[in-house]
């Protein structure tokens, strides 16, 4: 083959021209066509580079119109950030994908990296093949009086002295609104206070985590001489 045909060949098909013509192919036409799957093999891709520029459809080689099966189409990622707060109660967000903008309810109890799986919202399938699927990725926001710990909360309460010793009720925020909360007396610092069910919801149930709660003591930053003197007394009784 001279050197002129070789270059009529390239400038047809490429730098594959050798590897086209091994398997039989002489070149292409809408009214000529070739099933490059059967040619090259099922997962050779020649089918969808040339369904690219040429049409869902071949000509095989008796004439007759090779379409290819059916195809989802490609899965679509996203990520979205949201609250802690927005975990709790749950949220609605709207994400701008490479098609449209879509509205997306989230359920309370999602998880820092949870990936969600919306069917059908992903790219459109090829020769009637479903759409593919839209995943997104949960990241959520740290908080400044919560952390959280599964399905659980922590978070801290301060408490005075006297309530410490003597015993009484603190108050507690929580995202649902404020609680008075038993101490124990004599309670030290450092114990954790348990409210069951007071936690995060549990994903896709009806079950809640619990909120623990961290006694931190406070002393007075300044006392009065009566104040003093019913310290001294308190400590000599204690002998």
């Amino acid at each position: 083959m001279g050197d002129a045909e070789k270059r009529k060949k390239y400038d047809e098909l490429g730098n594959n021209w050798q590897q086209y013509e091994q398997a039989g192919f002489r070149g292409y036409s809408r009214q000529q066509g070739v099933n490059f799957d059967e040619v090259f093999g099922g997962n050779s891709g020649f089918s969808d580079f040339f369904e690219t520029f040429f049409g869902a459809g071949f000509m095989n080689d008796s004439g007759r119109q090779q379409h290819s099966a059916a195809r989802k189409g490609r899965d679509i990622e996203a990520s979205a950030r949201i609250s802690l707060r927005d975990a709790f109660f749950g949220t609605e967000i709207m994400l701008k994908t490479n098609l449209s903008a879509i509205k997306v309810p989230l359920k309370p109890g999602l998880r820092n990296g949870q990936v969600l799986r919306l069917k059908g919202k992903g790219n459109p399938g090829r020769n009637g093949g479903n759409p593919g699927d839209l995943r997104i990725k949960i990241s959520i926001e740290n908080d400044p009086v919560f952390e959280r710990e599964g399905d659980d909360l922590r978070t801290t309460a301060s408490v005075d002295i006297y309530t410490a010793i003597l015993g009484g009720k603190i108050m507690i925020s929580t995202f649902e609104g404020d609680l008075m909360v038993p101490v124990n007396p004599g309670t030290q610092q450092g114990v954790l206070l348990r409210l069951r069910g007071k936690g995060m919801p549990v994903f896709g149930s009806n079950d809640r985590g619990n909120l623990l709660v961290k006694v931190n003591i406070n002393l007075p930053e300044s006392m009065n001489e009566r104040e003093i003197e019913y310290i001294r007394k308190a400590r000599e009784a204690s002998k």
